[in-house]
């Protein structure tokens, strides 16, 4: 466990037995460049955290955690009972994934045949126009669909969208 989410888990334990054992380790927080936001109500500093916007409103790099502790987007979707944006939320995970390590491996295919295409011209003399055309085309078609898997890995929903659930979630709790 990272150093930073250790303390956020302490301090959940702490205030979990300080309120008698109430329900604050399903409380949900956004970190958003280091700050943590939705667990206001708590009072200030709580989860070492602020309340109101994210200032950058767009943003589609944040973290979600439970009761301080990190969560995927789709669980922490699945907690504030948003059943819908949890299943999309882990479909693109999925997409993103199949997609970056598809590309990944048909670039490697087509270098693999480019490679093949100049051993052979480096032996016979003879070019392998075929096989340099689909090595370079393999490389050069796998390395879009990777970067177009890479670029699909942040966040489905903005910041500022996450710390509204987290907040309306943690006020029903309360």
């Amino acid at each position: 466990m990272k150093r930073r989410h250790f303390v956020p888990a302490i301090l959940v334990l702490v205030l979990v037995s300080l309120t008698g054992g109430q329900s604050l380790t399903n409380v949900l927080t956004v970190e958003v460049e280091g700050q943590t936001y939705g667990a206001a109500w708590l009072g200030p500093g709580a989860f070492g955290g602020a309340s109101g916007l994210v200032s950058v409103a767009q943003t589609k790099t944040w973290k979600g955690f439970r009761g301080g502790l990190p969560v995927s987007e789709a669980e922490f979707y699945r907690t504030a009972n948003y059943f819908d944006i949890a299943e999309k939320a882990e479909s693109r995970k999925g997409t993103a994934d199949c997609l970056t390590w598809g590309g990944f491996g048909t670039a490697l295919v087509g270098l693999t045949l480019l490679a093949v295409a100049a051993v052979k011209v480096n032996d016979s003399g003879e070019g392998q126009p075929g096989l340099a055309v689909a090595g370079g085309l393999g490389a050069l078609g796998g390395l879009t669909v990777e970067l177009v898997g890479v670029s699909m890995r942040g966040n489905l929903t903005p910041a500022s969208f996450a710390v509204r659930v987290a907040e309306e979630y943690n006020q029903r709790i309360k």
